[in-house]
């Protein structure tokens, strides 16, 4: 009997400390966690406007005693998930942001009726009332109803929401005494890849089934007719113009990338993507390129100089080495026959061309034919994709900002209003191109006066950061950003 009860009582113990364990641990709660999204914007009517995506780092950071996570950044102006050197940490319901080494408060969601808490920035800031609301997820979350009495004007309202935040920002309390515009907005919180709560609209979560994003770059190989061997090409899409009151984007190529930078040229060639399905800009008229919305049976007409029957053989799911799930379709000549003369796979197109598809059911011979090799995450080129038979891709370093070889070259003012100068230690010889954070070249110039400085007039510029490149006819290259205000 006596063993039963020192069982039972641990039983209850464990019970007990378990319940207690988990008050407040309620990780899809939980404020700072890797697997939050807030997608961000700045009003459409500011010049600058953008859309990025916040989250925190998936490790966390010793600082001093205390584990922080870093705020990181994702911005579709330059993709892929960047730190931010800001950090922040979370205890029970309580936010901390790391500021000079000493901590501040970004939100309590402990809070109860009648509490006042002071916020970084902020000062006091009353509750006003406290309800649940039920997201999009399913989860009952606590909504915390907050306002600050400012002198000389009416009394305004801010809402937490617990896990996700300020339901206007995300990460910060826009809320003042005075105007302060552009506030940015946010514009959508999701968990774990699901919407959980939408403020304005929420971006596709499933942009990397996407073909027309800045996300990847296609390496492939290049053979025209009449001429001996091959070339090595890249593609990725970049700058956006609108057309008929549509959004199109460029695609991008380089055929001079080195191991340490590439530079992106336009085609002048324009695409656009609605409900899978890729459209090419063929002057006035659109065509379509890839349809991705095709099922096992399906048949189609593909205009590739003569019009072709295609038919969907078959499809299945195909895993890559980002672990995405993708569509892939098995295209054939003849809808009798198992065999497949082209693979297209969703997002990434015709695995063996890229950017057209070939069958030998048609008897047009392009002059100019794209072997796709491989795939690359644009950010930091890392292989997702090789096509069979292919024994080696590009894998250049990422592209810094910063020298990592000594300078001898200086831009300069830096920030500028409009015209930089450019000072060497040696007589300039070589090209400087600027471009973009997607990597389109704005500005191309020839240095071959053997001047040690020159000046060139950024003057139309947008306010923002630009990155550029001395290609000297030694072959060194010097690099880095410049700032215009």
């Amino acid at each position: 009997m006596g063993l039963n009860t020192s069982k039972r009582n641990i039983y209850l113990f464990l019970l007990v400390f378990t319940a207690f364990a988990g008050i407040g641990q309620n990780n899809t709660l939980k404020y700072v966690s890797n697997t939050n999204i807030w997608q961000m914007s700045s009003p459409a009517w500011v010049t600058a406007a953008g859309s990025w995506q916040v989250s925190f780092s998936k490790d966390s950071v010793l600082i001093g005693a205390k584990y922080y996570f870093e705020k990181i950044i994702d911005d579709k102006k330059n993709p892929g998930w960047k730190g931010t050197n800001s950090y922040f940490r979370q205890e029970d319901g309580k936010v901390y942001n790391l500021k000079n080494q000493g901590e501040v408060l970004q939100y309590n969601f402990d809070l109860t009726l009648g509490d006042t808490v002071n916020v970084d920035d902020h000062g006091l800031l009353n509750v006003l009332r406290i309800n649940d609301t039920l997201t999009l997820d399913g989860q009952v979350r606590k909504k915390i109803i907050l306002n600050k009495n400012c002198v000389g004007s009416n009394q305004g309202s801010i809402i937490w929401i617990e896990g996700i935040g300020e339901v206007k920002n995300g990460f910060s309390i826009p809320f003042s005494c005075t105007i302060a515009d552009p506030e940015p907005s946010m514009d959508c919180f999701l968990q774990n890849d699901k919407v959980v709560f939408s403020e304005h609209f929420c971006l596709d979560p499933y942009e990397y089934k996407k073909m027309v994003s800045h996300q990847y770059i296609w390496q492939v190989e290049v053979s025209k007719s009449g001429l001996p061997g091959v070339i090595d090409r890249l593609y990725r899409f970049g700058g956006n113009k609108y057309f008929n009151g549509k959004l199109y984007t460029e695609l991008l190529k380089s055929e001079g990338y080195t191991k340490t930078s590439v530079l992106w040229n336009g085609t002048g060639m324009f695409f656009r993507e609605e409900g899978n399905v890729i459209y090419y800009l063929d002057h006035d008229s659109e065509i379509p390129y890839f349809d991705f919305n095709l099922s096992e049976g399906d048949s189609f007409a593909i205009l590739y100089g003569v019009v072709t029957n295609v038919h969907v053989v078959k499809t299945d799911t195909i895993y890559l080495e980002d672990n995405k799930p993708r569509k892939r379709f098995y295209l054939g000549c003849d809808s009798l026959s198992d065999d497949n003369e082209v693979e297209w796979i969703e997002g990434i197109g015709d695995v063996s061309s890229f950017l057209y598809s070939f069958f030998s059911c048609t008897l047009f011979d392009p002059t100019e034919v794209l072997s796709l090799k491989c795939v690359l995450l644009a950010n930091n080129y890392k292989e997702i994709f090789r096509t069979e038979g292919v024994q080696g891709c590009f894998l250049a370093n990422v592209f810094e900002i910063e020298n990592n070889i000594k300078k001898n070259l200086t831009v300069y003012p830096n920030p500028t209003s409009g015209m930089i100068k450019i000072k060497s230690e040696v007589p300039l010889r070589g090209k400087i191109f600027i471009r973009d954070f997607s990597g389109k070249i704005l500005l191309e110039k020839i240095f071959d006066q053997g001047m040690k400085m020159e000046e060139i007039n950024i003057e139309n510029f947008h306010s923002g950061i630009y990155l550029y490149t001395f290609r000297g006819e030694n072959g060194k290259y010097f690099y880095g950003k410049i700032i215009v205000q």
